[in-house]
Order: C-alpha cells, then structure tokens, then sequence
C-alpha cells in the first residue's frame, strides 16, 4: 500500500535554504523579531461525493481521516442518468442539473437544484437546463452559470449560457453568451463576463466581456482536438492535452496558455490521451497520468514558475491499473485519483474511485452501494 508515492513540493528545498541564510544574517546583524503568537490551526477538509444506484443519487460527504459517510440528500431521478454538481466556492451549497423521472436526454429538459449543505434545504433554481453541462459557480459563490442546448432540424445545436444569482427573486439573468458550436465554459463573472473554450474546426479559448460586441480569441489551442482544459486556480493559465500530430502517433502533450499573453507553451509530450491534467493547490505543477509506462502520475512544473524543472514522480505505475488524478484537497494533504483497471484506456474492465494520503502514500478505495464520483472539497468551520 502506498509503495511508490513520493509526493514532491518542488520550491521546499530553496525556501528551507533562503530562510536559513536569512537567519543567520540577522543574528549576525544583531537583529531582534518580536515574539510572534503561533498561527492559528488549519480548518481541515470535508469531501462531497455523489453516488448513483439505478434512479437513485445519494450525496453525502465524510472526512478524508474517516470513513463514516454522512448523507446530505437523496433525489430520484432517471434511472441511468447520473447529475453534475457542484460546490460553492464558500462550501455552503451544491448545485447539481438532474434529469426528473420520465424526462428524455433531449435537449434543454433538466432541472437546476440547490441544496444548503449546513440546512439541508434545497430549492429549484431553473428548469429546461442542459443535464450534460454542470453548473459553474461565480467566484463569490453569488450566481450559478448553466446551459442550454437547443438542437435544430438541420442537425446544428445553439448553446446558451445563463446565470442565476441565488439571493435575488428572480434572478435569472440575460444570455451571456450564444453559438453553435460546444463550449465549455471555465471562468465568469456576474456582471457578464465569461471565459470558455469553442470547439468547432479546432478548439479556440475565448472570452466574453459586458458591453462587448461579440466574444474574443485569446488563444488557437488545436486545429483538431483539445481536451481536458482546466483553469489554474490563480487564475493566471488554462491547461489542456491535445494529439501532437501525424509526426508523433499516439502521443499526446500537455500545454498551458497564458491568460495574459495569449501564448501557448508545449509542457510536457509523454501525457496519457485522456487523463486529465490536475493543479496542484500552490499552483506550482499539475499533477498528470504518464503515457509510458501507462497510469504513474507526474507532477510537471508550470512553464511561468520560477523554481520549474524536470516532472516529479508523484506515484509510481500501479501494475495492471491506469491512475486518472481527479483533484488534491485544497491544504495538498489529499489526492483523489481514479483508478482503472487495464493498461489501454479502450479496453477497461473496471474501477475505483481512491483516497490517498499524500504524506503516508496510504490508498484507500472508496465504496459505496453504487457507482461513486467526486464532486467537491468544503472546508470545516474551525
């Protein structure tokens, strides 16, 4: 259990040597620093999960050092069709699109929920929602973001993206963006701005500001496939995978795009095909699944950090598994990890959704009466 894992923060070593040197300068000097209380304790983490059994979805949540669940709530819902959820940055609520009973996947024919997670109350928020869009928060935990899909006779879809501010009576607001093509949004604002990636012929990062005539390109990802795109949680670059191209078959590369420049950087070429990119919570590198051998995990450094370098093993191959990061716990203590059973993402026969401890390099699978997906992190009130 656990063999393997080495968890590397890549900047430890310089910042233990800088205030080493510091110290001894101001003893040298003579100086003195007032006494200084001990910093507060840390609230830890509690995760939220959601586990689906036929037309039924429980979300519950427990402790990474616990594994007794607590239940949160239960819906019913259409038999095979699992909701997408998500928690308030501010931890306090999920929302989550869900498919009622005898609805089709057709289109605009979901609900958007909202549970208080310390209450247990929940609410409707809007109807004829895309299911296959999960809500997005806004920053302040203010408004969701949601989808709708309207497909037409000739075969083309229009997508729309609406808001809805929680604590406001009738707070749905205008369309902040609309094209006929998939988006997939990462990043907005309540007052109107929006920042997603197009798919159409390529994939495209574009924003949308208050006021603007039309959306903007930052960036030309791919001009064929783009996956995985996920913002840095400084807000400052989206990292994605995509194909290398004809000159390297079956390889596929990490790359980061600055939001401020628009530049697309190459970060690493041995990246699994569809195994998402996961950033660390120090924003220092994002921890990714190998392509050879199939399923270690990596920790690369982003191209703009000061103290970059080579990829960091993070956890060795798991013989026979392919490991997917999902996503570190906000204090880097935890790591949730998907793993899957085979060597080829094409031919699986099995899963597990796995805990691990980032210090001891303990796994723990967790199982439940159902299929388990991660939802969410929400910090324990100290």
């Amino acid at each position: 259990m656990g063999q393997g894992w080495t968890r590397t923060r890549l900047t430890a070593g310089t910042h233990r040597q800088r205030a080493a040197h510091l110290l001894l300068a101001l003893l040298a000097a003579g100086a003195a620093s007032p006494a200084r209380p001990p910093p507060p304790p840390t609230p830890g983490f509690v995760a939220v999960l959601a586990t689906i059994q036929g037309g039924e979805t429980l979300f519950w949540q427990r402790l990474p050092e616990d594994p007794a669940p607590r239940e949160l709530a239960r819906i019913q819902h259409e038999p095979g069709f699992l909701p997408r959820a998500a928690v308030s940055p501010d931890g306090r609520r999920l929302a989550y699109t869900w498919l009622p009973e005898g609805s089709r996947d057709n289109g605009p024919s979901a609900r958007l929920d909202l549970l208080n997670l310390t209450s247990g109350a929940g609410a409707q928020l809007a109807a004829e929602v895309d299911l296959r869009g999960a809500p997005l928060w806004s920053r302040d935990s203010s408004a969701v973001l949601f989808r709708r899909t309207y497909r037409r006779d000739d075969a083309a879809s229009r997508v729309e993206f609406h808001a809805r501010v929680i604590d406001r009576p009738g707070g749905t607001q205008a369309v902040l963006v609309e094209e006929a093509n998939t988006l997939v949004p990462l990043l907005w604002s309540p007052e109107g701005g929006l920042l997603y990636g197009r798919w159409g012929t390529g994939v495209d990062l574009r924003r949308s500001e208050p006021g603007a005539a039309a959306p903007r390109t930052l960036a030309r990802l791919s001009t064929g496939p783009a996956h995985n795109l996920s913002l840095s949680p400084d807000g400052r670059s989206v990292a994605y995978t995509r194909p290398l191209g004809p000159s390297e078959p079956g390889q596929h590369g990490l790359f980061l795009v600055s939001l401020a420049t628009g530049t697309v950087s190459q970060r690493w070429s041995e990246a699994s095909d569809s195994l998402n990119p996961v950033w660390q919570p120090d924003v220092q590198a994002l921890t990714i699944a190998t392509r050879s051998p199939p399923g270690a995990l990596v920790n690369v450094p982003r191209a703009d950090d000061l103290f970059g370098g080579p990829p960091q093993t993070v956890q060795a191959w798991q013989p026979g598994r392919l490991e997917v990061p999902v996503a570190w716990s906000p204090d880097g203590r935890w790591l949730f990890i998907r793993s899957l059973q085979g060597t080829r993402s094409s031919a699986l026969t099995g899963e597990d959704l796995v805990l691990v401890n980032a210090a001891s390099g303990v796994r723990e699978a967790i199982r439940h009466a159902g299929y388990t997906t991660f939802i969410g992190w929400r910090a324990l009130a100290e």
